[in-house]
């Protein structure tokens, strides 16, 4: 078997993600590698977020000309790691 090296792997992981490798090819490559991997409590299907939006929508908690993917990604752009140094 060879041996591959952090460098390597990581140039692998960006080149799959360059193809749109799905979430369940990445659990599975994980799973077939011995590796266990909790499903993420965070994950909410997307038919039961498109019902939340429509409750805050008739509630009026959110005004009509909020985008659901504006809010959505409204932290994507926080800092929630520091940057890696050697």
């Amino acid at each position: 078997m060879p041996k591959i090296n952090l460098r390597v792997s990581i140039s692998e992981i960006s080149k799959a993600w360059n193809y749109d490798v799905t979430d369940c090819t990445i659990r599975n490559s994980f799973a077939k590698a011995g590796f266990f991997v909790e499903d993420d409590e965070d994950d909410i299907p997307l038919e039961e977020v498109k019902k939340m939006w429509i409750q805050l929508r008739e509630k009026e908690e959110i005004n009509d000309d909020v985008l659901i993917d504006d809010f959505l990604s409204l932290d994507s752009e926080a800092e929630t790691s520091e940057t890696l140094t050697e």
